[in-house]
């Protein structure tokens, strides 16, 4: 380490005494004690790495887990005691349908239910489960939930979803998505649909991932009892 008057040499960096000073003053470097000398110049090097490394961890350690944790927290979302009965109530509501389940359907359904297909076409409760019920009517041979979001506002139920159809007997198959809106109302400590409408996607992948909530995942009709045909209004 070399030193000359007026200036100190730490590597390549000049460090100059301030504006005014004279020349052989003694330049404090912030070492007790030490002064200028080589020795104190090493430690506030190695102070000043080990402070810079802290910091660049510190940093680091932010950078790495403050999107973990959003993507975990946005993940990681857990339904309310209400919110679960209000999914598990939609999902056996397309299972009845699926299974041709009159008696737990008229549990399911409100009175004064208005059920809109996507063809527009506008059922009451006994419309549309005699439609369900009856020979050469609607058959639904599996039903497969892509999204189940759902809201609760007090005894008020909402389900937002994606769902994918599979009807008509064989030789009359279709398949077709469907974005869907379902009401429910809790009475007597249970749900009842009050209102459900919904719109077809395009097939070129409209169900898409679930965003949220709880899926029931695909409802297959039993092999027997299907009719071997008939119009399905969805």
């Amino acid at each position: 380490m070399s030193e000359r008057v007026g200036a100190t040499m730490v590597g390549t960096q000049s460090i100059k005494p301030a504006g005014g000073q004279r020349a052989g003053a003694v330049v404090r470097c912030g070492v007790r004690d030490a002064g200028c000398t080589g020795k104190g110049i090493r430690r506030l090097k190695i102070r000043a790495l080990e402070r810079n490394m802290v910091r660049t961890l510190c940093f680091a350690a932010i950078l790495a887990v403050v999107p973990w944790a959003g993507v975990n927290a946005q993940n990681s979302k857990q339904l309310s005691k209400a919110e679960a009965s209000l999914v598990a109530a939609d999902s056996a509501r397309y299972r009845a349908m699926v299974n041709k389940d009159i008696k737990a359907l008229g549990l399911l359904l409100a009175d004064e239910l208005v059920y809109i297909h996507s063809t527009g076409v506008r059922q009451s409760k006994s419309e549309h489960m005699h439609d369900i019920e009856r020979e050469g009517g609607a058959v639904y041979r599996r039903l497969d939930t892509k999204e189940q979001v759902p809201s609760i506002y007090g005894n008020t139920g909402l389900i937002q979803g994606v769902v994918v159809f599979n009807t008509g007997g064989p030789g009359h198959e279709s398949a077709f998505t469907l974005r869907y809106t379902s009401v429910y109302v809790r009475r007597q400590n249970r749900w009842q649909l009050v209102s459900f409408s919904c719109s077809r996607l395009p097939e070129d992948g409209a169900a898409g991932p679930r965003a949220g909530g709880a899926s029931s995942g695909v409802l297959t009709a039993p092999p027997s009892g299907v009719p071997p045909n008939g119009p399905t209004q969805n």
